[in-house]
This record gives structure tokens, sequence and C-alpha cells, in this order.
């Protein structure tokens, strides 16, 4: 007679099917065939390292990946991609199906003259951007950001319908950190470097920026960005 077999395998491998009947297996059993992975799923790929924070919140302004992520410092993160099944992919996707891009910050302030809420967008990009790819669907991405703030990150594939797809947990929040204090970019102000009379306490505050431009806006254990000098000037008496 004819039979008709079905069955459904998940997990992509080399297999071995053997067929029998009566204890003596068929012509030719056992049969070698290839399960390959399915098209990537977007929930199911993993993406890790310092350059790609895990704090979903992006409301939070806060980053899994805390320091990790200097101004003008590179940072990396791997990328895989799996199947719906949890496969991983054995062949990689062009690179122009990626988009790979910060979201601007929002930055919420009272506006006085309207006396309501606004919100401003503070953009950023990379200042340098490499996509590794390894051939393998395994990918690294090397990037360097040189605009301080707590930014999304966004991690995206085209999928066979031709629309991009977020990968992973993205976006992820990325906290980029001012770079060490550049003294020339470094400003001072206030009346003490204008005019000041002997014998009396003037003041002048020097706000310090790194090479980039931003404030060293920094957490209170590790001290403020501006520093205010009260010195005595006192001449001496030597007129």
């Amino acid at each position: 007679g004819r039979y008709t077999v079905t069955y459904n395998v998940t997990r992509a491998g080399l297999y071995s099917l053997a067929v029998s009947h009566g204890g003596l297996g068929l012509h030719k059993s056992p049969y070698n065939f290839l399960i390959k992975p399915d098209v990537f799923d977007p929930s199911t790929c993993v993406i890790t390292g310092t350059g790609a924070s895990k704090d979903k919140n992006l409301l939070s302004g806060t980053s899994g990946y805390k320091s990790a992520v200097i101004a003008g410092k590179f940072v990396n993160f791997d990328l895989r991609l799996r199947d719906k099944y949890w496969n991983y992919l054995w062949v990689s996707r062009p690179e122009n199906e990626f988009s790979i891009f910060f979201e601007p910050m929002q930055v919420r302030y009272f506006d006085t003259a309207l006396r309501a809420e606004s919100v401003y967008s503070w953009p950023a990009e990379f200042r340098n951007y490499t996509l590794h790819d390894n051939g393998d669907a395994n990918y690294r991405i090397d990037y360097i950001i040189t605009t301080a703030g707590n930014f999304p990150l966004k991690v995206r594939l085209r999928d066979p319908s031709g629309a991009s797809k977020d990968l992973d947990k993205s976006p992820y929040m990325i906290t980029v950190r001012p770079d060490k204090v550049h003294v020339p970019s470094s400003t001072a102000y206030g009346k003490g470097l204008q005019t000041c009379g002997a014998g009396l306490v003037c003041s002048f505050a020097i706000e310090t920026r790194d090479l980039y431009g931003n404030r060293r806006v920094l957490p209170p254990d590790e001290g403020p960005y501006c520093h205010t000098w009260n010195p005595n000037v006192n001449n001496g008496g030597s007129g």
C-alpha cells in the first residue's frame, strides 16, 4: 500500500530519518536531510554589549550600563539573528536592510512665556559607525557618539514584507556621559573677572566642558560641573 507521513521539526540541523517495516529498513533508509532556520523573528534576536542598554523604560532616563558610554569613546554591541523557533540563522542579511540610529532626547521644561510645559528635541548622531558582518548572521556594531545625554537607540531590520522591525528590546536607552575636562573648551564667567576692589571678596565661576562642548554634569558624588572661587584680592600694600 501507499502511506503518507507528516512531521514537524522546529530545531535546525542535520538529521537522519530511519524508516522500517516489520523490522526491516526501507531501501536507502536512513535518509539524511537538512532543516534550515526559518526567516528571522524580531522578538527572538539577541543584542548584547555595553553599547546597548537593557533598560526598557524610556521615561526613566537611566541606563542599565551606567558610565559605559563616554562621549567620544568607541563602544560596541553584538547582534545575533534568530528565527521564531530560537534557531540562530546561518546566513547574514545585507547591511542595507539594517537601520540603526539614535532618536532625539526629549527635554521637558516649563516655558514661562507660555506658562506651560514644552518639549525640546535634542538630536544626536553617530560620529563613527561600523557594522562588522561575520558572515553567519552574527554582527558587531562599533560606534562613537559625542553628544552627552539620554538617547533611545533604535536597532531595526527589514523583514521579507519590506517593513522595518525593532530587534530584541529595541529601542534601548543609552546614557552618554561627558568625557574628561578639556580646558580650552571650558568657560569662566562672573563679575570677579571684570572688576573687583582691594580687600573685597570677589567671585567668578568656571564651567567645565569636555572636548565636544558637553557640560560636565555629573552625579552629586562625583562633584558639580561648575566650580566657584571666592578669592580675597589683596596686593599686600604694594600700591
